[in-house]
């Protein structure tokens, strides 16, 4: 609950006497605990690590942030919203395999997905 307060506007989350700092700092050492789990975890299925070994996760996980309507700027988001996004996210990539579309193409139509998801929360923000 502090992270979520802390997330939607620090000062506010300070004046409601919640430790900003405190939050923040174990927020990014769990954050960095986890991913660097998952890194690994991810070098020992693909059988070693390289370079770019996170990239092909990295437009997808994006997408799923804003496929559900969180604001990029900041403000109102939703933890199942956000969940859905990345269970949508999953079945586009899946579809996108299923179809045999090279990985240029599917990073393509996932690029365009966010730039219409973006748009389109612009517009509905700005009336």
């Amino acid at each position: 609950m502090n992270l979520h307060a802390v997330g939607q506007k620090r000062e506010a989350a300070r004046l409601a006497g919640i430790n900003v700092n405190k939050t923040v700092i174990i927020a990014f050492v769990i954050n960095g605990a986890l991913c660097g789990l998952a890194g690994a975890l991810n070098a020992a299925y693909c059988g070693g690590a390289n370079q770019d070994l996170g990239t092909t996760y990295f437009l997808p996980s994006i997408a799923a942030y804003f496929v559900e309507g969180t604001n990029a700027a900041g403000g109102k988001s939703n933890i199942i919203a956000v969940c859905i996004g990345a269970f949508m996210m999953i079945l586009m990539s899946t579809f996108l395999n299923a179809a045999s579309i090279s990985v240029g193409g599917q990073r393509l139509i996932q690029g365009i997905f966010i730039v219409l998801l973006l748009v389109a929360a612009t517009k509905k923000t700005a009336k």
